[in-house]
């Protein structure tokens, strides 16, 4: 009996060894796997550091823990993190599991900042993607004039970073869904006057935004050419869909090297939409004299407000004023 127990803990405790063994050699694979991708990744545009590294031993799977973490391009665009960990998943040896600590930021462009904090991953070498999935995204530097930032619940993002060098391969491309928005408005009314002021007044009172899915690539120049001012030659917009209420929108289009362009947006519900808005009106506002005739007015033409439209949305450098296109869908169908 007692010869028995013996060989089944030296058993046990040679299977324990040899799996030790194996995820001791797996994370030092990864540890140069990961040293070795810095000059890959400076010869294509992109540049990996990190601050400190330590590794992390444990039974049920060790980690390699990276402090300081930056993946930029030539232009500043990419990401800082506080803490990433790797790890290996046993079921797909080439994939890594990541988890992400502290304060994050993912800068888009120049015009687009992301940050959030929690948050967890794969990265796919076979298909060079990177899976992301966050309870919260804050974006900021929005070029929206009336939004300050967005808060996004129930994100996962799917990035496509541009490895090769080679023209025209796409640069990057970020896949963003999000379960719900909470954009935080900027109180300009005070700028705008007549039914421009009256509209901007009503921007906070629109149904909380959900179903938000945005899909971006941008393309490298296909060659050095005079007129491009950035580092790209433009951003395909593959799709930008959110709902808010009974309205539901998709837009899509090309915006060029400097972000100004203009994108094709669909709408459908814009006549419930707008009973809606109206209806959230606060008091205050219907019972000033310079609103009310105005909330009146936008009642009546609710009804002639075609409930599909199709709606061209300029878009500059810097800027969407989109209280433009707003009084653009109510006014040009209200005579």
């Amino acid at each position: 009996m007692k010869k028995a127990l013996f060989f089944s803990f030296l058993s046990v405790t040679i299977v324990l060894l040899a799996v030790l063994g194996l995820d001791a050699y797996g994370i030092g694979h990864l540890a140069r796997r990961v040293e070795s991708s810095v000059p890959e990744l400076a010869a294509k545009g992109w540049h990996l550091s990190w601050r400190a590294e330590s590794r992390q031993w444990r039974p049920w799977g060790s980690k390699l823990i990276l402090s300081g973490v930056s993946l930029h391009d030539n232009q500043g665009h990419g990401w800082i993190g506080q803490s990433l960990s790797l790890g290996l998943d046993p079921f797909h040896p080439s994939d890594v599991i990541l988890r992400f600590s502290g304060p994050q930021l993912l800068r888009v462009s120049s015009a687009i900042d992301l940050t959030t904090g929690e948050a967890t991953g794969r990265f796919s070498p076979g298909s060079n993607t990177l899976f992301l999935r966050t309870p919260l995204v804050t974006a900021s530097a929005l070029p929206v004039t009336e939004i300050e930032s967005v808060i996004l619940r129930d994100v996962t993002i799917r990035v496509v970073p541009g490895l090769d060098a080679e023209n025209p391969v796409p640069a990057w491309g970020i896949d963003l869904h999000a379960g719900s928005a909470s954009p935080q408005f900027r109180g300009s009314i005070a700028s705008e006057s007549g039914a421009m002021a009256h509209l901007a007044a009503l921007m906070p009172l629109m149904p909380p935004p959900r179903d938000l899915h945005v899909a971006i690539a941008a393309l490298r120049p296909r060659k050095a050419s005079l007129g491009i001012s950035g580092p790209y030659e433009r951003y395909l917009i593959q799709d930008a869909a959110i709902t808010l209420g009974p309205l539901s929108c998709v837009a899509r289009g090309t915006l060029g090297s400097d972000g100004a362009g203009t994108l094709w947006a669909h709408l459908s519900g814009l006549q419930g939409f707008t009973r809606y808005w109206i209806a959230r009106a606060p008091e205050i506002l219907r019972a000033l004299p310079a609103s009310a005739p105005f909330l009146h007015s936008l009642d009546e033409q609710s009804a002639r407000i075609p409930d599909q439209f199709d709606l061209p949305v300029p878009v500059g450098g810097d800027d969407i004023l989109l209280q433009n296109h707003f009084s653009t869908i109510i006014t040009g169908h209200s005579r």
